[in-house]
C-alpha cells in the first residue's frame, strides 16, 4: 500500500516537520510494508537526499491552492500563510495524482507527526471505506459519529 505525506520547504516549521517525517519514515520501514511517498514543494536539500536514501519517492508538487492561499495570507497580513497551509492542502489533490500513476486504488495519507508501531496494511485493506476515512487524533478509543 502506498503511504503519502506532504511538506512545503518554505514552511516556517520546515525543520520540525522534516524531523517528524524522518521518524515516521524510519518506523514505517521498520514495522510496516508501506511504500513511502512525499508530496514535496521545494528544492533539493539534505532532507530530500535523506528521503531518497531511505527509499521515499519524492513527488514534486505545488498545490493548485498556493496562489489563493498567498492572496488570503496577504489579506490577513500573514506572509507565511501559503507556505504553512499549501502542503496540508495537497492531500485533497492526491486522488488526481493517483489517477495518473500506477493505478493504486487505495492509499494512506497521514500528517507528518505519526509513528508506526506495527503493520497497518492488513487492517487498512480490510476497511470497507471507499473514498475517505477520518480517525480521531487525541484518543484511540474516541468514536466518530
Amino acid at each position: 500500500m502506498h503511504w503519502f505525506f506532504a511538506l512545503t520547504e518554505d514552511s516556517t516549521a520546515f525543520r520540525e516537520y522534516a524531523d517528524m517525517i524522518m521518524v515516521a519514515v524510519h518506523t514505517a520501514r521498520k514495522f510496516t510494508s508501506l511504500v513511502s511517498h512525499c508530496l514535496y514543494d521545494g528544492g533539493d536539500s539534505d532532507f530530500t537526499q535523506w528521503l531518497t536514501q531511505h527509499d521515499v519517492r519524492i513527488i514534486r508538487h505545488r498545490s493548485f491552492l498556493r496562489d489563493d492561499l498567498a492572496e488570503l495570507g496577504r489579506r490577513k497580513n500573514n506572509p507565511h500563510f501559503a507556505a504553512a497551509l499549501s502542503g496540508a492542502f495537497s492531500r485533497v489533490e492526491l486522488p488526481g495524482l493517483m489517477a495518473s500513476s500506477d493505478g493504486a486504488t487505495r492509499v494512506l495519507y497521514t500528517d507528518c507527526d505519526v509513528i508506526f508501531l506495527g503493520e497497518v496494511v492488513p487492517e487498512l485493506e480490510a476497511n470497507p471505506c471507499e473514498y475517505f476515512a477520518v480517525a480521531p487524533e487525541g484518543n484511540r478509543t474516541t468514536t466518530l459519529t
